[in-house]
Formats: C-alpha cells, sequence, structure tokens
C-alpha cells in the first residue's frame, strides 16, 4: 500500500518529484505540432478538449509536456513516411538515415513505455484526488449525522406533555318531525275523500 505524507510521495520527496516533473521536455504549441507533424490547429483543439491535463499556459504561451503528448497518441519526432512516389525517393534520400526494424520496434516500444506511464501517472493523480474527495465527504456526512442526532435529542427533551382530553358529554337532540300533506291525487279527486 502507498504511504505518503505531504512532504513525500510514494516515499519520495515532494521537492524531488517537482524537479522531475520540470526537466521533463516541454514545448510549446508551435514546436508540438512541427515536431508531431500535425497543424497547430490539432494541437490547440487537443489543448482545447483538455487532453493535455499537465499542460501549464505561461507568459510565452502554452508549455506542453512530452508525456502528455505521447498520452494523447501524438507521436513527436518520428521520421516521415515516404512517398510512394520512386522518382521522390530515391532523390530524398541523399540525407535520410534508413533504420533497422529492430531499431524502429525499438522507437515504437518507448513511445508505447512513455504513454503507459503518462496514462499511469494520470490514473494516480486521479486516485489520489477521489481519495481525498471520498475522506471529506465522510467527515462531512459524520458532521451532518452529530449535527442531526443532537438536533433530535433536543427535540426529544422539549416535548410537551400530552394533554388528557376531556370528552364531551353527548348532546341529545330532538329532531322535529314535520308532516306534510300531500296534494289529493287522480284518485282522490275522482272518487273523492273516503
Amino acid at each position: 500500500m502507498d504511504t505518503h505524507t505531504p512532504e513525500q510521495i510514494n516515499g519520495t520527496p515532494v521537492e524531488a518529484v517537482e524537479e522531475h516533473i520540470r526537466e521533463r521536455p516541454r514545448w510549446s504549441a508551435a514546436e508540438s505540432a512541427r515536431r508531431c507533424g500535425v497543424g497547430r490547429a490539432t494541437i490547440q483543439r487537443a489543448l482545447d478538449a483538455k487532453r493535455f491535463p499537465n499542460a501549464v499556459k505561461g507568459e510565452n504561451g502554452w508549455e506542453i509536456p512530452l508525456e502528455d503528448l505521447l498520452a494523447a497518441g501524438f507521436k513527436p519526432d518520428r521520421p516521415a513516411k515516404p512517398d510512394e512516389d520512386e522518382d521522390d525517393r530515391d532523390d530524398d534520400r541523399s540525407g535520410e538515415v534508413d533504420l533497422p526494424e529492430h531499431l524502429k520496434r525499438l522507437v515504437d516500444l518507448e513511445i508505447e513505455l512513455a504513454q503507459t506511464r503518462a496514462q499511469v501517472e494520470i490514473e494516480r493523480v486521479r486516485r489520489e484526488a477521489a481519495e481525498e474527495i471520498a475522506s471529506k465527504v465522510s467527515a462531512e456526512k459524520d458532521k451532518v449525522i452529530s449535527t442531526q442526532a443532537a438536533m433530535l435529542r433536543m427535540l426529544e427533551q422539549a416535548k410537551p406533555e400530552p394533554k388528557q382530553e376531556v370528552e364531551p358529554e353527548p348532546v341529545q337532540r330532538q329532531i322535529p318531525v314535520v308532516v306534510e300533506e300531500r296534494p289529493a291525487g287522480w284518485f282522490k279527486r275522482t272518487f273523492g275523500p273516503q
């Protein structure tokens, strides 16, 4: 289990970690675009989408770490693929060095390793942030529960004694009976009263 104090991260002093981070290569957005073989707008879209979590905007513009570029899928300083046209390739080969396959594979593996390390670092930072948030939420929850328990105790102490209700005696009412005379029906009118 990782143990760290505010002065250490995974057993390493914070100053050493910060120094290591400062020593890593950081490029401007324009330099990153040039080295990765993409347009400046592509790098800007990635910045806007927050694909470079460790990028810092300084006085001279953005400073993008190499690890962020690799983690975002960019491949800086990778040799461009030659054109398919045979005549053009023959003319351009004068200053170009062909790398053996094992060196190309080594470069690919180094890039993949750098991407994986960057992803691990990002996940570590996320995990630490989640743990800190969880501890704060837990502390807040405990505080709310203790406050509610205190309020419940106060309410229970302040309860008035129940009053004994006296039932009123029932009142007897007399309902007058009204008999209405009905008009004579056709039988009485025809045959008369009996």
